[in-house]
């Protein structure tokens, strides 16, 4: 039997080291133990939150493990089993009748599930768009582009949209089994091959959309960026988002901002608009957050990657780190002495065969 493993600080990045943690250890057939636990609300808060809970759920019942949390919820152990596919349904909100992120539930069963060899299809309930954690938009023209990117076939359906703080949204997620993965070289500086704004209106009128949409243009347009530009009206919470998406044929970048009540559209657009513009001058090849996403797939790839990033944030540090628990020798990352990007390299295990 392996030995298990404990990762501290599991709240660091805003929960990533814990969602880290469960994907690893559904992968590697590892017991973790999971210290420093924080929730993925907005201001988190020490425990695991309802996000947290459901997540440790949904990996117990997909792989016949067990799961027990102690100490309020500040502490966890995880066993898996073996990962079986199926259909399965969470709905976050039962934890606990608040807002919170369904992003952070999908993400983590990701590549457990794709290791099987079968398809897989769950149907996750609560927040699509909040502070704090993707949105099912940045899901599915960012992260999920990445991962199919990379060898792993994968689909995201939002069915409806759940706003914060009302929530109420549901989307499904499909995984088919994956083969061997791909390496993935992006050190040198993102070049939009396209650049897009989409927003997505529910129960509010289509010309606050436009104002979005006419304020990202304009900002971009000052810097020869001309996007395409689409909305989405859903029926559901009551609410408005933007994304600001990029893609470069070597990987995808994007930045959201949502609609607060009273606030203006066009603050919406200088939000995102900004952060896009600020990544593009980075120099980077690599939006920090996407690479806090991509981590576990290159470790699992064949080959060895090697990517740049904007920043250093606590996700993507984080992940490295527990994959580091998981996998010595498998991330390593390279700050320059005088600034510009960070390099990451990452040292593909096959699904942990090189392990």
């Amino acid at each position: 039997m392996k030995p298990q493993l404990t990762i501290t600080k599991a709240g660091q990045g805003h929960g990533q080291a814990m969602r880290t943690a469960l994907t690893m250890a559904a992968l590697s057939g590892r017991t973790v133990k999971l210290t420093g636990i924080k929730d993925d609300r907005a201001r988190p808060r020490p425990g695991l939150g309802p996000a947290g809970r459901t997540l440790l759920v949904a990996l117990g019942i997909i792989t016949g493990g067990s799961c027990q949390a102690r100490g309020g919820d500040l502490e966890a152990t995880f066993t898996p089993g073996l990962v079986r596919p199926g259909s399965y349904q969470f709905d976050v909100s039962r934890e606990e009748p608040l807002c919170s992120p369904l992003s952070t539930v999908i993400t983590p069963l990701i590549l457990p599930l794709a290791t099987c060899r079968e398809n897989s299809s769950v149907l996750v309930s609560g927040a699509t768009h909040m502070l704090g954690a993707p949105t099912t938009d940045e899901l599915t023209r960012v992260i999920l582009p990445m991962l199919q990117r990379l060898g792993v076939p994968v689909r995201l359906s939002e069915i409806a949209p759940g706003f914060f703080p009302q929530g109420g949204g549901e989307a499904e997620l499909t995984v088919e089994p994956a083969g061997i993965l791909e390496a993935l070289k992006a050190e040198h500086s993102f070049q939009p091959h396209r650049i897009g704004a989409e927003v997505v209106i529910s129960g509010l009128p289509r010309h606050l959309a436009d104002q979005v949409l006419d304020g990202v243009v304009d900002r971009l347009g000052l810097f020869g960026l001309k996007p395409e530009t689409s909305t989405r009206r859903a029926q559901g919470s009551t609410g408005m988002a933007l994304l600001v998406w990029a893609s470069s044929g070597r990987s995808w970048a994007g930045f959201s901002a949502l609609g607060r009540p009273g606030g203006r559209p066009e603050s919406l657009a200088i939000e995102a608009s900004e952060a896009m513009l600020t990544f593009l001058n980075s120099g980077a090849g690599m939006q920090a957050e996407v690479a806090a996403q991509a981590l576990p797939t290159l470790a699992c790839a064949q080959g060895i990657s090697h990517i740049s990033v904007d920043r250093l944030t606590p996700g993507l540090k984080a992940t490295a780190r527990v994959i580091e628990t998981f996998w010595p020798d498998t991330v390593r990352i390279d700050t320059p002495i005088q600034g510009g990007p960070s390099q990451v390299r990452v040292m593909g295990r096959r699904w942990g065969r090189l392990s």
